[in-house]
């Protein structure tokens, strides 16, 4: 199913891609309150969701499985499966979720060598204000994302992302605090800058068939996403087998925690697509950190395997060593016939042994979730077109703990299983409806629900949308909440002018055992 909210997607480069990009739309890593390039939901798509309400705990605290093949299709389940609205995808289309590999933002015309670099990039503005009760928070955010050259052309290029978070009511009260208090609160200012990437590439350096990135940088393809100030040293590809092999090191950075610089990272990895249709690659990552009770020297190795079968078929493995233990494996096969017609998909994870405390690469989330126990997985999707204008999508989800009694916050055992249907052109050309049943099976709970999303698309220039999602659980894993049986309600209008400008403006209501909530938040965007 589709995760809602602050959770960052990661995939892999092409074959021999020197040059880690970040998600298409960078600001996906960058909504308020999450650690980009930290924490992902497992097979999901970053998309922002009404009010951040996800359905499942992530398979590890540091991270999700990298099963992408590289220059694939990454597929998920529907946004109408869960009656959430993506920010840029009509939930009529969502359901094969196919999305390329990943490329930098609005990708430029190839640049020539006699040609000036090429400048890309986005500004975001973002205002949000939030309310329960007496409780309340105003916050502003401002996003700058910069590329410069193309990494398959230029022999130089530079990549920029910061972020400045402005808190405009200050932390308010004692119950303000406690409802919305957010990781930015530790910075004890008001306003904050983050730097999450400034580096300078080069290709061929002195002729050599190597890329080099110096600088703050994010390696997205690596097991653990490895966030460092550093170097990068990656070879072009060799041979026949295209074998590419690559390392890296430096200090780690860590936005939401104090960094020593006697802290290391390091790694290395070798990839290749030695038979047809297949890529194989290896990893090896070691951290250390020094720590108030005890140091830790953790070293991770990793496998993973894609293998692509005709035209519609892809299979996907990994398995991944933390330390002295398996930590865990993966499985994934999907077929799709394109154009939307059928896309089925079936996945199964394991977490093969408890998840204590290690680097803060490997398990940023010991302080909240304290040891994570072995669990099971399973998850299918079948999407079908019916007609031209109706589809239908059918799956479920099955999480199991290896002992019952290991259940505890954010760790949970349950079954899922769902349908929707998705009728497009409803009445007027781009008006669309989905309409989602569901049914949630815990120890605690047996709950038949259901989701809905309008959504009115009348051109490429206007967008509107209303509807309501479920989720059985609701999770913020970096201040260690958990909310049961929420419901949100939701509207959201986007403007576009011209071919640089994007608006928008949402309001969700969260509705939860425990309290409710309101949120409002407008942004604009610029792309140049």
């Amino acid at each position: 199913m589709i995760f809602a909210g602050a959770w960052a997607c990661r995939s892999t480069p092409p074959p021999g891609a020197s040059d880690p990009k970040p998600p298409a739309d960078r600001a996906a890593v960058l909504e308020p309150d999450a650690q980009p390039a930290l924490v992902a939901a497992p097979d999901s798509a970053a998309v922002e969701g009404p009010v951040s309400a996800t359905t499942a705990e992530p398979e590890t605290r540091s991270g999700t499985e990298s099963s992408l093949e590289p220059g694939t299709e990454s597929v998920t389940e529907s946004a109408a499966a869960s009656g959430t609205e993506p920010a840029d995808a009509t939930p009529a289309l969502a359901p094969a979720d196919v999305t390329p590999a990943l490329a930098p933002l609005d990708a430029p015309p190839v640049a020539h060598e006699d040609e000036a670099l090429a400048i890309h990039g986005y500004l975001l503005g973002r205002w949000r204000l939030r309310r329960s009760g007496d409780a309340h928070d105003q916050d502003a955010y401002g996003v700058l994302a910069v590329d410069v050259g193309d990494a398959e052309s230029d022999r130089l290029t530079a990549h920029f992302l910061a972020r400045l978070s402005v808190d405009l009511d200050g932390q308010g009260d004692a119950e303000s605090q406690q409802v919305f208090g957010s990781l930015q609160d530790t910075y004890g200012d008001s306003a904050h800058l983050d730097l999450y990437e400034a580096s300078l590439g080069f290709d061929r350096p002195f002729d050599a068939p190597v890329r080099v990135r110096a600088g703050r940088q994010i390696d997205y393809a690596t097991p653990e996403f490895a966030h460092f100030d550093g170097l990068r040293v990656e070879s072009h590809p060799l041979g026949d087998a295209k074998i590419v092999a690559g390392a890296y090191g430096g200090v780690p950075v860590r936005l939401y925690d104090a960094t020593s610089i006697g802290d290391q990272i390091a790694g290395a990895w070798t990839e290749a697509q030695p038979w047809k249709g297949g890529r194989v690659r290896a990893d090896w990552m070691y951290v250390h950190q020094e720590a108030e009770t005890s140091d830790f020297n953790d070293d991770l190795v990793a496998l993973s395997l894609w293998q692509r079968v005709g035209t519609q078929l892809l299979l996907d493995a990994g398995y991944a060593r933390l330390e002295e233990e398996d930590r865990d494996v993966r499985l994934r096969a999907t077929w799709n016939e394109g154009d939307g017609d059928l896309l089925v998909q079936a996945s199964w994870y394991r977490l093969l042994n408890p998840q204590a405390d290690f680097a803060y690469e490997f398990d940023p989330f010991y302080a909240t979730l304290q040891q994570y126990e072995p669990f099971d997985e399973y998850r299918l999707l079948v999407s079908k077109a019916l007609s031209d204008d109706l589809r239908l999508d059918l799956g479920g989800n099955l999480r199991q703990l290896d002992e019952s009694e290991d259940e505890s916050r954010l760790n949970h055992g349950y079954e899922r299983a769902f349908a929707t249907l998705i009728l497009t052109d409803i009445g007027a050309r781009g008006l669309d409806f989905s309409l989602t049943g569901d049914t949630w099976d815990s120890d605690e709970q047996d709950i038949r629900t259901w989701g809905a999303d309008l959504t009115w698309s009348p051109n490429t220039t206007w967008r509107a949308s209303a509807g309501s999602s479920y989720a059985l659980y609701k999770f913020d894993v970096a201040q260690g909440l958990e909310r049961d049986d929420v419901r949100v309600w939701y509207m959201r209008v986007r403007r576009k002018v011209g071919t640089a400008w994007t608006f928008q403006i949402a309001y969700d209501y969260e509705d939860d055992d425990f309290d409710d909530y309101h949120q409002i938040r407008a942004e604009a965007t610029w792309r140049f």
